[in-house]
């Protein structure tokens, strides 16, 4: 088996809950051979997974021999190889294990961890070589108790290749710094950390050690700084050997970049941390005479993923409401819709373009007088559900009525004039399945209209700080159940009525993710309700306190505190010398001069609610 991905096929990848064990991989075993020596208690093992190498594997192995440190077991798993080639490992000191079947590079580096007795594990690579200092070197890396990984610099075979293409992060320059495992054929783990998270994911051949590091992080809370990069530990390997591997690597290497993207959604905020770690140090080749090349595969690569969702979202619309499975949705997406038909179709159309299957769409029609709100409406009923209501009720009743419907464990409540990016519910999907804890997942925001700006809340955020401002955007997902338990969004509130619908989520003890991409598109239209909210901050601040009074006594003097901060700092941007009005705490017609004044308006503000 040789794993080949294509632009409309997912790659199935675990999340936190993966094992790797002798037991689980007992069954894909055909062999278990020691040849020549075997070293007892050795503090490393080096772990090699061949396919059909053949005389640059054997090498390798010779390679191993010359070292200056020997204490050193190596593990060789056969992922298909030549007789010829199985009859000259017989004169090395391996333990030779034999696949029934090809388990891949990473499903065999799993293997050869599990039945590994050392506790350092060195992965090689087959069609490569190191240099006699190499197990040395490794050994000096990991003196260090606190590093769990080190990937060392890759180095040419053929430096007339180099010339051609040689990727970026082979070369990170000459000192250690904290890095992707991104180069995991010169790689070396601890083993019990490998083995206890799971090790590589067998379906990948390609960003198995950025995976890795992402369960490890997301989920055991490692450090990042515990993952290095050592220019002393080096792989001699050429990226490429002809022109067809070169665009095969390049389109592999573009899907798989794609696909992790989805399925892991914080791993851009990872890997732009070790990027910052690097800068300065990157070593930059010369021009490549392939960069064409690469450009080119990596162009239609992405063109043939935008083609495959195009016509996905044209499948969906002649699909029709009636022949889609909405038993079976994952995901719902209520609409409140009240005199914006225009902008609705847009919306609808950012939900049929998304890359998660199978999604419900229900529109919630707030009694829109507008005759042609009511013939688009009647146009994308074949399409999507539409509940029509008798009565306006406002945004809470609307979004309450679609929610109550709803047949699938996740929502997100989208405006008619918003929009989402397409990859948007897989990822926050993605998050609620691999972290039980989670009732709301939001993202950053990319404004337009009539204002233009980008904002992005922070990342798991307290019951304390969101008392202080909603603390996400209203389009965030939630699960079906809390949003149940907790009464639904207040019919009473004509504004910040999401601010009070996540306390009341919140206030169940579940956790907030926030993604840190950009992936919804708030319209701000002149005189919206934003703009109403905003001048009608008092009494809508007054209502949700009322509502949460509970949470508000018990955390009343972090609340007081932050609003301190607040206007503090505000004093401090437009001087202390100009006069401001300050109705966040829901006090009027407090002046302050300068920070002597906040106290008084505290003690206003304590004396009106409490």
């Amino acid at each position: 088996m040789i794993i080949k991905y294509s632009p409309d096929k997912k790659i199935n990848l675990s999340l936190k809950d993966k094992r790797i064990s002798k037991e689980i991989y007992q069954s894909e075993i055909g062999k278990i051979v020691q040849y020549g020596e075997k070293k007892n208690n050795p503090k490393t093992t080096v772990v090699i997974v061949a396919y059909n190498e053949g005389d640059d594997l054997i090498r390798n192995l010779e390679y191993w021999e010359e070292q200056t440190n020997q204490d050193f077991e190596i593990i060789l798993v056969d992922n298909g190889l030549d007789n010829k080639t199985v009859e000259k490992i017989r004169n090395f000191d391996v333990l030779y294990i034999k696949a029934k079947n090809n388990l891949g590079c990473c499903g065999g580096r799993n293997v050869g961890a599990v039945y590994a007795s050392s506790d350092i594990l060195v992965f090689g690579d087959a069609d490569g070589y190191n240099p006699v200092d190499y197990i040395e070197s490794v050994l000096l890396v990991m003196e260090n108790e606190k590093i769990i990984a080190v990937r060392g610099k890759v180095l040419p075979i053929d430096k007339e290749l180099q010339k051609e293409f040689m990727p970026t992060h082979y070369d990170l320059g000459n000192k250690q710094i904290a890095s992707l495992i991104n180069a995991e054929g010169n790689s070396a783990w601890r083993a019990k950390d490998y083995i206890g998270v799971g090790g590589f994911e067998d379906s990948l051949a390609g960003g198995e050690g950025l995976v890795l590091q992402y369960r490890m992080v997301e989920f055991y809370e490692y450090d990042r700084d515990v993952f290095v990069y050592d220019p002393s530990v080096i792989l001699f390997h050429d990226y490429h050997q002809s022109d067809e591997k070169l665009e095969y690597k390049t389109r592999q290497n573009t899907i798989v970049q794609r696909q992790l993207q989805l399925r892991y959604p914080f791993l851009k905020s990872l890997t732009a941390y070790y990027s910052e770690k690097r800068s300065g140090s990157v070593v930059v080749n010369g021009k490549f005479t392939k960069q064409k090349i690469i450009t080119r595969i990596q162009d239609e690569t992405e063109s043939e993923y935008e083609g495959i969702m195009k016509e996905k979202k044209k499948q969906r619309y002649e699909k029709g409401k009636e022949e889609m499975v909405m038993d079976d949705s994952v995901f719902t997406v209520v609409i409140p819709c009240y005199n914006l038909g225009t902008l609705l179709p847009k919306a609808i159309g950012s939900v049929f373009a998304q890359t998660l299957d199978n999604v419900e769409i229900i529109v919630v029609d707030d009694a829109s007088p507008d005759q042609e709100t009511q013939d688009i409406l009647n146009d994308v009923e074949r399409h999507v559900t539409v509940i029509r209501l008798r009565e306006n009720g406002g945004v809470s009743v609307a979004r309450n009525e679609g929610v109550k419907l709803a047949k699938s464990e996740y929502v997100v409540c989208l405006d008619a004039d918003d929009t989402l990016e397409s990859t948007y519910l897989e990822k926050v999907k993605n998050i609620f399945d691999a972290e039980e804890s989670v009732g709301i997942v939001s993202c950053g925001v990319k404004t337009f209209g009539a204002m233009n700006s980008c904002y992005t809340p922070v990342d798991r955020i307290s019951i304390k700080d969101a008392l202080i401002n909603s603390p996400v955007h209203t389009a965030s997902c939630f699960r079906k159940t809390l949003h149940d338990n907790g009464g639904g969004y207040d019919k009473n509130l004509r504004g910040y009525e999401d601010w009070d619908h996540w306390l009341r989520i919140m206030k169940q003890g579940c956790d907030v993710r926030v993604i840190s991409e950009n992936l919804f598109n708030y319209y701000v239209r002149p005189g919206s309700k934003v703009e109403t909210s905003n001048k009608n901050a008092f009494e809508l601040v007054s209502r949700i306190i009322e509502n949460h009074r509970d949470i508000y006594e018990k955390h009343f003097d972090y609340v007081i505190a932050k609003k301190h901060e607040q206007i503090a700092r505000g004093i401090r941007n437009v001087g202390k010398t100009r006069k401001i009005t300050i109705k966040k705490l829901g006090v009027d017609n407090v002046q302050l001069h300068g920070l002597s004044d906040i106290p008084r308006l505290i003690t206003k503000a304590k004396k009106k609610f409490f």
